[in-house]
Order: structure tokens, then C-alpha cells, then sequence
């Protein structure tokens, strides 16, 4: 590869016409420090008190009551070979600077050979470890009747409502056993009790990532889902919520922390009585859409508050058009005692819940999403990049493969969205019709990505005309371009016509620093007409070779000559006048082997000065 000085090129750029800088701003992370992760006991988390007989008015106390299946049963159903096992993940590998504490069953007819199984996650009460539920369920024996893994999490303490690491954890140990073992990743089933389940739903509504992980189905019992009401009508578990480990805050301080990780919130001036008015969409069970649902509670469960719960998440879902299937009971015993135990995992009717969640399958490819994001980051087939960092985004999208159709029809607190085309089902298959609709006045800005091929240029369907002012990433394959506001704009989406690959870095640059412009053309040595330009236009030079940066004066063109390979590196320096600040390059280079012409064009790339 041979590196050509500044030339012509860069001489021309110290006379560009200044444009005026555009503003800076954004919100502030949210958040702040906490304490350096160690040991568990590093928390600092309350210590829990002792039991006492009647003590099961309060989170803090029910969810510590075991209540273990009827011994002659757990015996008839036991498996010969299967054993849950306690165990660590190394702090290593968590990635939290904690270890997990976890237990997992291998069921006996497991062969690494066969077709990849379904896993059963279940998720702990307050205050109970992972080693409870199999102590307290048949759950990890039906698993292996079933012939399914079982996995029962910690997320880091058993006092810990699924925030932060607590939620990083269990996605790591999760994340393990898919890699050690032949667990089939659209089979993961998530089952909580209590506090648990509120943790279930939380996890099932913001997986929604489809290359990564997705919760198939849920099982819920006696549930918890939302703790900015827990904090008011618990006062027992205040001090374990006020930890910066779960949400170092009152509700009255930072309530979005409390929301992100629930999967209900109610208007809290709207109760007592509880649980008020809901709120669907500051709700995470509002992703439950597409996720299958079996819900369950004791009408006369010692936390009193929790089925007003129960009957509010079902409302939401069965407005949502969930597959749901709901078992309101009363009078649940502990089998063993006789006693009340309307508060306990013997409210689960384990044998109907694996019948519900026996064959269901996750559904990557949904062709309608009406979301909530608690993130920056992937829902579905889009990526969500948010205005107002402290608050959720809500984003409505829907395509349709067989008609080459997708469109983003509007939201909420949401600045940018990315279609990623591969997870749409759109993969290299242009052209596309896109169609965006801002969720207000101002601009949104839009991506396309394509893994299989970089998206060209997009066509507006209402004059035929090249948009432009696009930006082209050709390494990462998006397409970027800002959609008007206050309106909806249609597009033909195009993919890219030309095979050179052209490269920029740093981008934006800033007046006076040096930037890298490199070439590689798969049609070896010729000559490299290099295009600067203000101007775009869709413009035909031979067949099938398109230029969209337009050579037309006041366009500087220069040439320069392709090594053997095919390859040019320049290096330039950006003028240092800071008038230059804002100040938007679209460069494109057309390749002209020796004695012939244009043979191909390369991607064009906007440079931006800082």
C-alpha cells in the first residue's frame, strides 16, 4: 500500500466557504458511583431478622416461609440420575466483579449429540436462595420427566429486585449454560415466585434483542411487579431498596430506576387504596405481547396488595393480546402441615404450567412491535436510540418481508432508530420501501443496516429524486440520514451499486488535525478519479455504476494512481480555520482501470468537521 502526501485535495479544503457550528447538547448519564464490587458481603445490604410464626404481612418476611411439595409425590416423581447441584460462576466470568451463586439440573436423557433441549429458569423469592426452589417445588423433577435443563439463578443476593448486576448476573450464568450445553435458545422458559416473578417479567420485557437472549414463555406465581409500590406499602423492605445495589433512591428521588425494573408501575398519586391506576406504558409487561403468559395467585395471600397485582399485570396483558392463560385460586395449604400457605410456591399447579409452556417457541421475527426501551439498544428488528435518557422510548414499527415493506409509524422519546435488515427478514433483498414517521416536530434520525450488503441511496417516492444528506458507514454497513419531523416520509431504499470499499477515520474531524482516507478496489491497479463535493446526485456512468456524489463544479475531482492491489491510503490535514466547524465533505471516488472507463465507483462517505 503506498501513502500519498496532502496534495491538491487538501489545498482545496483550506477554501471552503465556513458554515456556523452546529449546537452540542444531551442529557446526562443517569446514575451515579458504586462501591467497588467484591464480595457479596460487600453490598451492604441489611441483615435479614429472624423469622417469627406470624410474620407474613411483609415481602421481607412471606417470601422466606418454606413450603416444601407433598414428600410421597416428590418421591414418585423423581428421576434416577437427576440432581440439582449448587454451584459458583467465577466473578471472572460474570463480568460484575461478583460471583454467582446458582443451581442447575442436567436432566438424565441428555445426549450433546442430539437436537438442542429447552431450560426452565426459575427465579427465587426474597430473602430465599436458588437451592429454595427445588427445595420448595417439583419444578427440577418435572424437568427431567420432561427431559428439559433446569437453572435456578441467584442475580448476585437473594435480596436483590433484578437491577444492575443482580440482572447481569443472571444473563451471564444464562449465557453459560447455552455455551456449555445443548440448550436450544428459542426453549428458554422463565418461572418466578413473588419477588421472583416481578423479576421474570421485568427480564422476559427487555430481552427483546433477536440475535441475543429471549425468554419463550413465563410462568408467574403470587407476583410482586411493582416496586415504587412496594417502597409505599412495604416499609419492612425499604431499607433493602434504598441499597445503591437495587436503586439507591426513594422513589421520590428516582423513580425511572424504580420503573425500568419493574414490570408494572402504578399512578402513586392514585393510591392507597392499592394498586391505583396502572400505567401502561411506563410498564414492562407491555413487552409481553408476543411472550406467552401463565399467571397465578391465592385470592387471599397474606401480602394483601399482591392479587389487586396479579388482576392488573392480566388486564394489561390480556389487552395486549398475550397468549395468557390465568389461575386465580384460594385456600392454598402447605401439603405437608395443612397449614395456610397462600403466600408460597404451593399456590403453582407445576403440572398444568408445564403443559402451558411445553412446545413454545420464541418469535424473532414478530412483523408488528409496539415496544418500550429502558435502553439505548436492540428491540426486534430495530435499534432504539433514545432523547431523554432517564425516561423509557417507545417505538411502533411493522414489516412485511414477502412485500419488501418496513416502516417506523411512531413512538415516544425517541431520537434515532436503526432497521436492521438481516433481523427483519430483509437481508440483501432491495430495493425496500421505508416508510418513517417522527413521533414529533423534530427530525428523526434514521439508520438502515444490512450485514449482507451496505445500503445504497434512498429514492424519494414522492419526486423520484436522490435523497441526500446521507452518511455512509461502509465497515459496520448502515446507511444514516435525518427523516423531517411533523409529517411521514416514504422512501425507496436501494443497495449499494458500486464494490469499492472507501474508509475515513477520525469522523468528525476537527480544523488542523490530520485524517485518513483509505481505497481498496477489487479491479487491481488504474486510476482513482477522487470526487469532493457539497452536492449529491444520483448520477449513471456505465452500466450499473452509480455516482451519487455529484462531480459538477464547484466539485474538486483529483486523480490518483491505485497500487497493484488496488489500494490508496492518504493521509490529509483539515485546514485549521475554525469557521470550517460544521462544515459537511461528501467525497466518492470512480475507479478507471488503464485504457477504459469508469469501471466501478466506490461507497461515497460524508466527512464532518467538527
Amino acid at each position: 500500500m503506498r501513502t500519498v502526501p496532502t496534495l491538491l485535495l487538501a489545498a482545496a479544503l483550506a477554501v471552503l466557504a465556513p458554515v456556523a457550528a452546529p449546537q452540542q447538547g444531551g442529557a446526562p448519564a443517569p446514575g451515579g458511583q458504586l462501591p467497588q464490587p467484591g464480595d457479596v458481603a460487600e453490598l451492604g445490604l441489611p441483615q435479614l431478622p429472624p423469622l417469627s410464626a406470624g410474620s407474613r404481612a411483609t415481602l421481607r418476611d412471606a417470601d422466606r416461609f418454606e413450603v416444601r411439595p407433598d414428600q410421597d409425590l416428590q418421591i414418585a416423581l423423581t428421576v434416577p440420575g437427576a440432581t440439582p447441584v449448587s454451584t459458583i460462576l467465577d466473578k471472572s466470568i460474570t463480568g460484575t466483579g461478583f460471583n454467582e451463586h446458582y443451581t442447575y439440573q442436567v436432566p438424565p436423557s441428555y445426549d450433546p449429540d442430539d437436537p438442542p433441549v429447552p431450560m426452565l429458569i426459575a427465579y427465587h423469592g426474597f430473602g430465599s436462595s436458588a437451592a429454595s426452589v427445588h427445595n420448595q417445588t417439583l419444578l427440577d423433577e418435572l424437568c427431567a420427566m420432561h427431559g428439559w435443563f433446569y437453572l435456578s439463578p441467584t442475580g448476585v443476593d437473594d435480596k436483590l429486585f433484578g437491577a444492575g448486576v443482580s440482572r447481569q448476573n443472571t444473563e451471564a450464568v444464562i449465557r453459560h449454560m447455552l455455551d456449555t450445553y445443548a440448550v436450544d435458545p428459542d426453549r428458554l422458559y422463565m418461572v418466578g415466585f413473588s419477588m421472583g416473578a416481578g423479576i421474570t417479567v421485568n427480564f422476559a420485557g427487555t430481552h427483546k434483542d433477536p440475535d441475543d437472549l429471549m425468554i419463550a414463555a413465563v410462568g408467574l406465581v403470587s407476583g410482586a411487579y411493582d416496586w415504587a409500590l412496594t417502597y409505599e406499602v412495604d416499609a419492612a423492605v425499604q431499607p433493602w431498596l434504598v441499597n445503591p445495589y437495587n436503586f439507591g433512591a426513594t422513589p421520590d428521588e428516582d423513580l425511572y430506576t424504580y420503573q425500568r425494573a419493574s414490570g408494572l408501575h402504578h399512578d402513586r398519586g392514585t393510591y392507597p387504596p392499592t394498586p391505583g391506576t396502572l400505567v401502561p406504558t411506563r410498564s414492562l409487561a407491555w413487552n409481553l405481547d408476543g411472550t406467552p403468559a401463565w399467571v397465578t395467585w391465592d385470592e387471599g395471600d397474606t401480602l394483601t396488595h399482591l392479587p389487586a397485582l396479579s388482576e392488573s399485570l392480566v388486564d394489561l396483558l390480556d389487552d395486549r393480546g398475550t397468549d395468557l392463560v390465568t389461575r386465580s385460586v384460594t385456600g392454598t395449604v402447605d401439603p405437608n402441615s395443612g397449614l395456610p400457605a397462600t403466600h408460597s410456591w404451593a399456590v403453582m399447579d407445576p403440572f398444568e404450567l408445564f403443559h402451558f409452556l411445553d412446545g413454545k417457541s420464541v418469535d424473532r421475527r414478530p412483523e408488528r412491535v409496539d415496544a418500550l426501551a429502558v435502553d439505548d439498544g436492540a428491540v426486534s428488528f430495530l435499534e432504539v436510540a433514545r432523547l431523554d435518557a432517564g425516561a423509557f422510548g417507545r417505538v411502533q414499527a411493522s414489516v412485511v418481508p414477502d412485500d419488501k415493506d418496513i416502516a417506523f409509524e411512531g413512538g415516544e422519546n425517541v431520537a434515532g432508530v436503526t432497521f436492521n435488515m438481516d433481523s427483519a427478514g430483509l437481508a440483501h433483498v432491495w430495493p425496500v420501501v421505508v416508510t418513517v414517521t417522527p413521533p414529533g416536530p423534530d427530525d428523526l434520525l434514521l439508520t438502515i443496516q444490512d450485514d449482507a450488503d451496505l445500503p445504497g441511496y434512498l429514492v424519494d417516492l414522492a419526486t423520484g429524486d436522490l435523497v441526500g444528506g446521507s452518511e455512509w458507514n461502509a465497515v459496520d454497513r448502515r446507511l444514516t440520514i435525518p427523516v423531517p419531523g411533523a409529517g411521514t416520509s416514504a422512501y425507496l431504499a436501494e443497495g449499494a451499486p458500486w464494490g469499492t470499499l472507501l474508509t475515513m477515520s477520525p469522523d468528525p474531524v476537527e480544523p488542523g488535525q490530520e485524517f485518513t482516507v483509505e481505497v481498496r478496489s477489487p479491479d487491481g491497479p488504474g486510476t482513482l478519479w477522487m470526487i469532493l463535493s457539497f452536492e449529491e446526485q444520483l448520477l449513471p456512468v456505465g452500466p450499473g455504476v452509480v455516482l451519487a456524489v455529484s462531480p459538477m463544479p464547484p466539485a474538486i475531482l483529483h486523480p490518483f494512481a491505485l497500487d497493484a492491489q488496488g489500494e490508496l491510503e492518504l493521509t490529509l490535514t483539515m485546514p485549521a480555520d475554525p469557521g470550517l466547524a460544521g462544515v459537511r465533505l461528501a467525497f466518492q471516488g470512480a475507479i478507471v482501470p488503464s485504457g477504459t472507463w469508469v469501471a466501478d465507483t466506490s461507497n461515497p462517505f460524508a466527512l464532518d468537521v467538527q
